[in-house]
């Protein structure tokens, strides 16, 4: 039953990817200093869950997600924070994700299954322990959106590396 919802994972993973295959305009924008924000992003200084986390800079914002670096107060060490915001479709206030033209259905739905998929994920990750798989830590509502909570990786874009190799 397991290897069946790994299955299911993959699968999910592949519709992803070709999602994000025809939207090219849909790829994340990223900021190198983590000092650049839109009125989309939450504020620096933000508590999420409880002051567990606090956000610390913006490092990118996509077609459905913006990721933060942050602090989990609780270890005292950085985290990546992925919040689901779906740029089109939804809005801010104060710190709490607003529906502008997606129906309240359609976003709930959104929400149910990314939530759903994350919590599997975070399962299947759970059994692995490799440097090539990411953690993921936590994964909640809050703001009337999800947030994913992972291990902050430092190192270089992967477009960086292809661009100081000519490739890119």
């Amino acid at each position: 039953m397991h290897s069946l919802r790994a299955g299911r994972g993959i699968n999910n993973l592949h519709r992803l990817q070709r999602f994000y295959s025809r939207r090219s305009n849909h790829l994340p924008r990223l900021w190198g200093d983590g000092q650049a924000t839109s009125p989309a992003t939450l504020p620096i200084g933000t508590q999420l869950a409880g002051g567990r986390y606090i956000i610390d800079k913006v490092l990118g914002q996509g077609g459905f997600d913006i990721i933060y670096k942050g602090t989990d107060t609780r270890l005292q060490r950085p985290v990546a924070i992925t919040e689901f915001f779906p740029e089109e479709g939804s809005s801010r206030s104060g710190t709490s994700v607003q529906l502008t033209s997606l129906s309240f259905s359609d976003f709930a739905d959104m929400r149910r299954r990314l939530l759903e998929q994350a919590r599997e994920q975070v399962r299947i990750l759970a059994q692995f322990d490799h440097p090539g798989i990411e953690q993921v830590l936590d994964v909640f509502e809050e703001n009337n959106t999800v947030y994913i909570v992972r291990k902050y990786l430092r190192g270089k874009l992967l477009r960086a590396i292809l661009e100081e190799r000519g490739v890119g």
